[in-house]
């Protein structure tokens, strides 16, 4: 009898039909484990993210941070082979170790699948951003009826190149689309921003995340009120400032209505001005028990700005 081809040749190879117990690292007739812990109940209805690399995939103590987060990004654009270019079956397999072991702890986490581009402070070569399409179709899509990851993370500048027909099965899987826009050079304009947040709702996707980096006072408090829209927009939002003057920004988020917060685990920060993940759960449980009610008020965005930055003032970017 031939032998079964594993997931991550059927990859390589372009069958992206074949279903996820093709693979030997199997999912299919995993029973969740009723001991999982509850995923985490924070007020502003915040769900931190922490983030998981090649560096830290296998550390005891990122699992130890990942047991108080909501979510894990898997950022599989750093599980490239020892050259540094792109290895579809080291990623997919990696991908499916880690969705494994999860499952194994018992821990409840969702995951969060992003191939993040060099462009857009990742590993993976702006040259080859093509060939990420057939791993999210693998992944993403699972066949159409079971996808591996909860969530997929796609740059709205890229989205529309995909074809017409993956569009369409990213739709209708059950991995929900977050549609992601990065700028590590400055803020765009607010009205920049609305428009950008059109074009991501006409896609339909369940997030929108934006990752920008602010200069100015002006340009903060601009993106607070930028934060408003998107959360009236979207339900599971993400907006942040890349660096130190919008640093505030990785905690106000949450609190001006965007749920998603991402934070680091063990090891060093993966963008500029990071918190790890158990110090943006520790600054919302504090903001839950001391934030004064009014600085919620639309209007009170300068004073919040300056009560969040007291409570972050003298902590390393």
């Amino acid at each position: 009898m031939a032998s079964r081809k594993t997931f991550a040749m059927a990859i390589m190879e372009g069958d992206f039909s074949r279903r996820a117990g093709d693979t030997n690292v199997s999912w299919d007739g995993i029973v969740r484990q009723s001991t999982k812990k509850a995923t985490l109940i924070r007020r502003f209805g915040a769900r931190v993210i922490g983030i998981v690399t090649g560096a830290n995939r296998h550390d005891p103590a990122a699992w130890a941070e990942l047991s108080e987060c909501d979510l894990a990004e898997f950022r599989a654009d750093t599980f490239l082979n020892p050259s540094g270019d792109p290895d579809p079956a080291r990623l997919a397999e990696a991908f499916l170790s880690f969705r494994s072991e999860r499952d194994r702890r018992g821990l409840a986490f969702e995951i969060l699948l992003t191939i993040r581009l060099r462009r857009d402070g990742g590993a993976w070569p702006d040259a080859q951003a093509g060939l990420r399409a057939g791993i999210w179709e693998a992944l993403a899509t699972g066949g159409g009826t079971d996808p591996v990851p909860d969530w997929v993370d796609i740059e709205i500048e890229e989205y529309p190149r995909l074809s017409a027909s993956l569009r369409d099965r990213l739709s209708a899987s059950g991995a929900r689309l977050i549609l992601s826009h990065h700028d590590f050079a400055g803020c765009p304009a607010r009205d920049r921003l609305s428009a950008l947040l059109s074009e991501m709702l006409a896609a339909g996707p369940a997030g929108a995340k934006f990752a920008v980096t602010c200069a100015t006072r002006a340009e903060v408090l601009a993106l607070m009120d930028f934060a408003r829209e998107a959360a009236g927009a979207v339900p599971h939002a993400c907006v942040l400032s890349m660096g130190s003057v919008g640093r505030a920004m990785r905690v106000l988020g949450p609190v001006l209505g965007c749920p998603l917060a991402y934070g680091y685990l063990v090891g060093p920060a993966v963008a500029p001005g990071q918190l790890s993940a158990p110090e943006i759960g520790r600054r919302l449980d504090r903001f839950s028990a001391e934030l004064p009610g009014d600085l919620l008020a639309p209007g009170a965005e300068p004073r919040l700005l300056d009560w969040a930055e007291a409570r972050l003032q003298g902590e390393p970017a």
